[in-house]
C-alpha cells in the first residue's frame, strides 16, 4: 500500500530569530528541542507550538484521506479496466490479474497497439494463410498475440480457407470476441473456398494450395486489386506463415544492418519498394526447381522466362516465407503463382510444389528477391541459410534469458520464430503437431517451462510416447553431438515456450470466468501425450 510522506526541512538560515532577552530583562532561557519551528519569545512560545500542532494535524488527515482516495481509486480500477484493450474483466478475477503478473511480468499488461506512428512509413499489410483445422486454430491465436505485443504495424489478417457454415460461424464469433478487441481497428480474418481440393497426380488433394489462392482471393476481395491499384500499390504486403511468433516488428526497412544479416554483401535493396521485393533464403530449399520442366509450369510465357544460372538461385530465387513486396508487385506475384503452382504439382506432387510455383512467377516477372539469412530461425542443423549465426553468438546466460523474457529491443537476435519442425534437448520435446489441439480451453494446463539451469546442462534428447500411445514406450536417450545444435534446441525450446504460455495467458484472461484457467505449468507430451 502506498503511504504518504511528509518532508519537514529545518530552515536554518535568515529566517531563524537571535536570542534577546526577556520583557522583565531576565536572560531567555533555550527552549526544549522540539520538531516545530523554534518560537524565541516566551509570549509566543504556545501559540508556536498550537500552530505546529494544528499543522501537522491537517497534514495527517491529508495523508490519511489521500491514501484512501487512492485505494478506492485502485478498487474502482480493478472492477472496471479491462487489464487488455477491449476485454471486459470478469467479476472476481482479482486472483488471476494476481497470478498473470506474477507469471509473465506486471509491465505485460500494457501491450502497444503500435509502435509506428510516422505518417511516412507505408501501410502494410500482414496475412497468413489457414484452414478450419483445430490445430491452426490456436496458432492463428498465438500469431495475433504477438502481432500485438510487438506493435506490428497496419492490418494482420488470417485468411481462412475450406470452412463450413459452422466452422465459419464458430471462427467468426471466437475472432469477434477474443481476436479482434487487441486491435479492432488492425485485425481481420477473411474466409476462402477450400482450394485444397486442387489435386495432386495421384488423386489426393494438395492443402498448401490454399496459400496462393487465399492470397489472391483477400487482394482482390479486400484490397479491391486491380481495380484500386492507385491507391494500394505503394503498400506493403507481408506474407507469413501461422506458425510464426514475432520477436519484433517486420517492416519493409531493412537498413539495420546491426541486426540483419544479407546473402550478398552489396544487396541489391534494403527497403522494400516496386520492383525490389525482399524475403527470407529458405532453409530447406535447394535448386531442384531448376530441374522441373520448365516449360510445362510457364506454358506460353516461358519463352518470356530466362532460367538462372544454379549460382543465382540461393541469391536471389529460393525464396522463402516471409515474403514482403510492394502491393502491385505482390498482386502481380499472386496472379500468376495461381497459374503455376497447380503445374507445378502435377509433375512434383510433393512437399514445397506451392513454394515452387511461388519462385517460377516471381522469374516469369523477372523480379528477383533480396534475401536475408537474419528473419528466421527454424531447421537447428542447417549451416548458413537461416539467421543462427547470431543465436550462436550468444553465450548459455543469454540464450537462457530466452527462456524468461521476450529479449529487449537492440539485442541481435532472429525476427521471427518459424516452428515448423520438432524441437529436442534433454528431457524437453516440442512439435506443433503434437501440442493438445484444444489447448486454449480454460481446464487445459500450461507448456512446462525449461529449468532455471536448461541452456548448456544436457548432451541428449529423448522421443516422446505415441500420441495414439499403440506402442511400448520407452525412453530412448540419443546423443547430441554438436554443442552448436544443442544451443540452437534449447533456444527454440525457450523461446517457443514462453511466447506459447504467453499468449495462452492472456487469450485465458479474457475467456475464462472467475478462476477457472488452469494456469499450472505442468503439461508436457511426455505425461499427457494424447492430442486432445
Amino acid at each position: 500500500m502506498s503511504t504518504f510522506r511528509h518532508q519537514h526541512k529545518s530552515n536554518n538560515g535568515s529566517n531563524s530569530h537571535t536570542s534577546q532577552s526577556s520583557d522583565s530583562g531576565g536572560p531567555h532561557k533555550p527552549q526544549p528541542p522540539l520538531q516545530f519551528p523554534q518560537c524565541r519569545r516566551r509570549r509566543v512560545t504556545l501559540l508556536c507550538v498550537f500552530v505546529s500542532m494544528s499543522t501537522v494535524f491537517v497534514l495527517i488527515q491529508f495523508a490519511s484521506q489521500h491514501s484512501i482516495a487512492r485505494k478506492q481509486t485502485r478498487k474502482q480500477q480493478q472492477r472496471e479496466e479491462p487489464i487488455f484493450p477491449g476485454h471486459s474483466v470478469h467479476t472476481g478475477e482479482r486472483s488471476m490479474r494476481l497470478r498473470r503478473e506474477t507469471l509473465l511480468g506486471s509491465s505485460s499488461s500494457s501491450l502497444p497497439s503500435s509502435k509506428f506512428t510516422n505518417a511516412s512509413i507505408p501501410k502494410h499489410h500482414t496475412v497468413f494463410s489457414t484452414s478450419c483445422a483445430p490445430q491452426q486454430h490456436w496458432e492463428s491465436m498465438v500469431f495475433f498475440y504477438h502481432a500485438y505485443k510487438v506493435g506490428q504495424p497496419g492490418t494482420v489478417t488470417r485468411i481462412t480457407s475450406g470452412c463450413s457454415d459452422k466452422e465459419q460461424k464458430e471462427q467468426q464469433t471466437f475472432f469477434d470476441n477474443y481476436i479482434k478487441p487487441m486491435r479492432p481497428n488492425d485485425f481481420f480474418i477473411h474466409f476462402t473456398p477450400d482450394y485444397s481440393r486442387i489435386q495432386k497426380s495421384d488423386g489426393a488433394p494438395y492443402k498448401y494450395m490454399n496459400k496462393p489462392y487465399g492470397l489472391r482471393h483477400w487482394m482482390e476481395d479486400y484490397l479491391k486489386l486491380p481495380q484500386s491499384s492507385a491507391a494500394i500499390d505503394d503498400d506493403i504486403v507481408v506474407l507469413m506463415d501461422p506458425d510464426m511468433i514475432l520477436l519484433r516488428p517486420l517492416t519493409f526497412d531493412f537498413s539495420d544492418v546491426e541486426n540483419q544479416l544479407f546473402v550478398e554483401d552489396e544487396p541489391r535493396t534494403r527497403m522494400v519498394r516496386h520492383g525490389f521485393p525482399i524475403s527470407q533464403q529458405d532453409g530447406y530449399l535447394n535448386n531442384e526447381w531448376m530441374r522441373l520442366d520448365g516449360q510445362h509450369i510457364l506454358g506460353k510465357d516461358h519463352a518470356n522466362a530466362t532460367v538462372p544460372k544454379p549460382h543465382e538461385g540461393p541469391r536471389h530465387w529460393n525464396t522463402g516465407p516471409p515474403y514482403l513486396a510492394t502491393a502491385r508487385d505482390m498482386y502481380q506475384i499472386a496472379v500468376k503463382w495461381t497459374e503455376f503452382a497447380p503445374r507445378v504439382v502435377q509433375i512434383h506432387p510433393h512437399l514445397f510444389s506451392e513454394m515452387y510455383g511461388f519462385i517460377y512467377a516471381t522469374l516469369q516477372l523477372q523480379l528477383p528477391f533480396t534475401l536475408l539469412r537474419s528473419i528466421v530461425v527454424s531447421v537447428t542443423t542447417t549451416r548458413t541459410r537461416e539467421g543462427w549465426a547470431l543465436v550462436d553468438g550468444l553465450n548459455d546466460e543469454e540464450v537462457q534469458d530466452v527462456c524468461r523474457a521476450t529479449p529487449p529491443p537492440g539485442t541481435k537476435i532472429p525476427m521471427v520464430l518459424h516452428y515448423c519442425e520438432r524441437y529436442m534437448y534433454g528431457p524437453m520435446f516440442f512439435s506443433k503437431y503434437r501440442l493438445k489441439k484444444n489447448i486454449m480451453n480454460c481446464e487445459k494446463g500450461l507448456l512446462q517451462p525449461p529449468s532455471k539451469q536448461f541452456v548448456g546442462q544436457f548432451n541428449y534428447t529423448v522421443s516422446p510416447p505415441r500420441a495414439d500411445l499403440k506402442d511400448n514406450y520407452r525412453p530412448d536417450p540419443q546423443p547430441i553431438t554438436s554443442n552448436r545444435t544443442a544451443k540452437r534446441e534449447a533456444f527454440m525450446l525457450c523461446g517457443l515456450t514462453r511466447s506459447i504460455n504467453e499468449a495462452l495467458i492472456h487469450h485465458k484472461h479474457a475467456a475464462c470466468p472467475g478462476n477457472s484457467a488452469n494456469l499450472e505449468m505442468t503439461y508436457t507430451v511426455f505425461n499427457d501425450p494424447s492430442n486432445y
